[in-house]
This record gives C-alpha cells, sequence and structure tokens, in this order.
C-alpha cells in the first residue's frame, strides 16, 4: 500500500503546526505583556522618581522576558518531543507484539495527538 504525500506527511504537519501555534501565542503574550508592563512601569516611575533613567530599567525587563520565552520555548520543545516519543514506544511496542504468536488483535491510539 503506497500513501500519498498528504497522508504521509499527517502526523508530521498535525504536530509541527500545533508547536508553531503554541510558540507563537507563548511569545506574543510573553512580549505582549512585557511591553505593557514597561509602559506601565515608565507612567509609575516617571511620576514618583526624579532622576529616572527609562531606557535601562526597561532593558532589564527585556532580558528578562527573554529568558522567560527561552524557557518556554524549551519546555514546549519538551513537550513535542514527548508526544513523538510516546507515538514511538507505541509502534514499537506493536511491533514486537506482531511476533508473538498469542497475540491475535493490536489496538493503537489514533493519529490525532492532542
Amino acid at each position: 500500500m503506497k500513501l500519498n504525500k498528504k497522508e504521509k506527511n499527517y502526523l508530521l504537519s498535525t504536530l509541527f503546526k500545533g508547536y508553531v501555534i503554541q510558540c507563537a501565542i507563548c511569545s506574543v503574550l510573553i512580549f505582549g505583556g512585557t511591553f505593557l508592563l514597561g509602559i506601565m512601569a515608565e507612567e509609575i516611575l516617571r511620576k514618583y522618581v526624579l532622576y529616572y533613567y527609562l531606557y535601562y530599567r526597561t532593558v532589564y525587563l527585556y532580558i528578562v522576558a527573554v529568558i522567560v520565552w527561552g524557557g518556554c520555548i524549551i519546555y514546549m520543545t519538551y513537550l513535542l518531543l514527548k508526544k513523538v516519543v510516546a507515538y514511538v514506544y507505541e509502534v514499537q511496542a506493536a511491533t514486537g507484539k506482531m511476533f508473538d504468536q498469542n497475540v491475535s488483535y493490536m489496538k493503537m491510539s489514533s493519529e490525532k495527538m492532542t
């Protein structure tokens, strides 16, 4: 049985699309929140601090945001690899059962991984 290109790459494209969407949402939330926090800090510090150098303070805020963003990307990559490895282990276990004479039926989970 020969699969067409769409069927062959279904699992890969599904996992990749989900990963890209999660990364985009994470990036928007972190950097959007950092931007809004920077604006709020600017207004508060401008009112109450006499000699306030905003540029350096917001640089520190963005450094923290990049570190948090990097941690989120690493965690989401870990979750993606965890899904892929679980699927590979399931296929490996099913392959081992194929050679067992006592097993007549094998059930595997669907390719739709959430």
